[in-house]
């Protein structure tokens, strides 16, 4: 098991450095956590979605929800499936699945495998 600094990313919602990118993580730190269990379950009702099919049926917008795909993954929690769906600008996107430790982190807050 690895130990992740709560302090830091993927805990932590990332920035790019500069002074807008660090307030707009600041901004959303309080309500990563939240977001991402949103995703995650989100994820899990999907069976394997690309980061947009997530957002569409989150109900969220996209720069709460897409964001922390990314974290969700460098946690171990979702994982690339190697898979590629065109989205709607007609780019290729990834297609996410849940983990193990994704399925886990589920069922420890009470939610049934999709």
């Amino acid at each position: 098991m690895s130990f992740h600094d709560p302090r830091k990313y993927p805990l932590r919602p990332g920035s790019k450095g500069g002074d807008t990118s660090d307030a707009a993580a600041e901004s959303i730190a309080a309500i990563a956590s939240p977001l991402r269990f949103l995703a995650l379950r989100t994820l899990s009702r999907l069976g394997a979605a690309t980061a947009l099919e997530v957002v569409a049926q989150s109900g969220r917008e996209r720069w709460t929800i897409a964001p922390r795909l990314s974290e969700l993954h460098a946690l171990g929690m979702i994982e690339d499936i190697g898979a590629r769906r065109q989205n709607p600008s007609g780019a290729n996107a990834r297609v996410w699945q849940l983990t193990a430790t994704g399925h886990k982190a589920l069922a420890a807050k009470g939610v049934q495998r999709a």
